[in-house]
């Protein structure tokens, strides 16, 4: 539908606090805006010949890493009981969507050349 959202009062945000009751009212705000609320973009990685991490800062001061563009990946084989960091060569297939595979995106269930 046409639906319209105020960006200056209501935000870029995952909780449910700040949308409407079913009615159509307007809740009532009964605490602030968090930064763990936030709506952030999903990061599609792309493999590419330099790594490019992007950091978040979190709650208690830790940070989170997001990859933006990977080149290695650590791997594990359990018929050889083995794990290994290894580089990545290719995409051959993703479940998921063709379109992942030609824009070279390491994202949900693929099929690596390693």
């Amino acid at each position: 539908g046409d639906e319209w959202v105020d960006n200056e009062i209501i935000g870029v945000s995952r909780s449910s606090l700040y949308k409407r009751k079913l009615t159509g009212a307007r809740k009532k705000k009964y605490k602030k805006k968090k930064n763990y609320n936030k709506g952030r973009i999903s990061m599609e990685p792309k493999l590419s010949k330099f790594n490019s991490i992007k950091c978040h800062k979190v709650r208690g001061g830790n940070y989170k890493f997001r990859a933006l563009k990977l080149n290695f990946g650590n791997f594990s084989w359990k018929s050889l009981m083995l794990s290994a960091r290894s580089r990545i060569i290719s995409i051959v297939k993703n479940i998921s969507s063709d379109r992942l595979v030609f824009v070279n995106c390491l994202i949900g269930k693929k099929t690596l050349f390693i």
